[in-house]
């Protein structure tokens, strides 16, 4: 006669895990899901979840499935993205979420940014607004009082595609002078802690905000160059070929910015000249890096700019001392639209497109301020920030 099954063992029959399901099939599940932010936050559901989404395989074939550009936009301190995509109006872009007020972009790099509070300028903080991740560094071993005299902060994120286990490196480094040296101070995720370092290399004046390009951070440089830190190299900074002659540090009416558009290096440089109509945007492209020619891609006289639709926004005109009146800079290059920089006019951040020769207010700031802007290029799957090996 055949038993029936009790009531205890109905009830353990009747539980059910998704981590009992075969991985295969987890995994096939995985990738029907269209949703970056929603396959991110199941690796919090359960350990099985978390190592199967984060296996390279799976990452790498859903990379395949996504045919879109990347979204970008340009954050602006201050302000926040200036994009209207719906992608970057979610809270995370306000840097909100942060543990400390007052928050200020200090680089970017990919969909990363480097961030310090002013209220405690010894802390700096890694985050992805998009996933709301964030992570703290340990403070630095310099005191507050070094801060805001001429150190330049660069933040670069290497993704190993093909890598086992450790496939992102992130590093910040805080350019300073001491004396007659550059001097370098270096955090890396794997050490856990800042080093310090005497940059081996030509000496040059920075300026600008850093650039990630290649696996390597750049800056403008006083006299007329560009500065490359490589971390690996023996000789951590070299020198890259560079089209300008007069540099904003010289000119003080003249002004620089460098960006990478489409994985090409670009400067966009603003050029007036006090005692002429010659005024000028030109945008500089590198053909060949590290070392090819700069090719002039656009040169544009500022009366050929024009408002966009209903924009009241121009390059005022020249005062009696024959100085354009107001504020004007070079404040951006569009990660993705070769047609499309960024200029800080007055209060306004514009975008000029460089086929029809418009100005677009994209945002406003405060007049009185310089602004600061970065791009920020969201990545197909969301750049992991590692925790911090254990002080022992």
């Amino acid at each position: 006669m055949e038993s029936r099954p009790t009531k205890s063992s109905k009830a353990k029959s009747s539980k059910f895990s998704m981590d009992n399901l075969h991985d295969f099939l987890l995994t096939e599940n995985f990738h029907r899901i269209s949703c970056i932010k929603s396959l991110v936050r199941c690796t919090s559901v359960s350990h099985c979840w978390f190592n199967l989404i984060s296996d390279p395989f799976f990452i790498n074939r859903q990379l395949l499935h996504q045919q879109r550009p990347k979204p970008s936009t340009l954050m602006v301190n201050s302000h926040g993205p200036i994009s209207k995509d719906p992608i970057f109006q979610s809270p995370g872009f306000k840097l909100s979420y942060l543990p400390r007020r007052f928050v200020r972009i200090l680089s970017s790099c990919n969909d990363l940014l480097l961030c310090y509070s002013m209220t405690d300028r010894k802390v700096y903080y890694i985050c992805h607004p998009w996933t709301l991740k964030c992570r703290a560094l340990p403070p630095t071993p310099k005191k507050p009082d070094d801060y805001n005299r001429g150190v330049k902060v660069g933040l670069l994120s290497n993704y190993q595609v093909f890598g086992i286990e450790n496939q992102w490196k992130h590093r910040v480094v805080r350019i300073h002078d001491k004396g007659s040296d550059l001097v370098a101070e270096v955090f890396s995720f794997e050490m856990g802690d800042w080093t310090e370092r005497v940059v081996l290399g030509p000496y040059y004046k920075l300026y600008g905000n850093s650039v990630a390009y290649n696996g390597v951070l750049h800056w403008l440089a006083e006299p007329s160059a560009i500065v490359a830190y490589d971390f690996d190299a023996k000789e951590q900074c070299r020198l890259v070929s560079c089209p300008i002659t007069m540099t904003m540090v010289e000119y003080p009416f003249c002004s620089q910015c460098l960006g990478v558009c489409s994985g090409v290096l670009r400067i966009l440089e603003l050029v007036d000249f006090q005692d002429s109509d010659d005024d000028s945007l030109t945008v500089w492209e590198l053909e060949d890096y590290p070392n090819g020619n700069w090719n002039v891609e656009h040169r544009i006289c500022f009366k050929e700019l024009v408002p966009a639709g209903n924009s009241q926004v121009q390059i005022q005109g020249r005062d009696n001392a024959g100085k354009h009146q107001g504020r004007l800079k070079a404040l951006g290059i569009h990660p993705t639209d070769r047609d499309v920089v960024f200029l800080q006019i007055d209060g306004y951040v514009v975008s000029c497109n460089l086929e029809t020769r418009e100005l677009k207010i994209e945002a406003t700031a405060d007049q009185l301020l310089s602004i600061s802007a970065f791009p920020v290029e969201l990545q197909w799957w969301p750049t992991p920030i590692p925790a911090l090996p254990q002080r022992v």
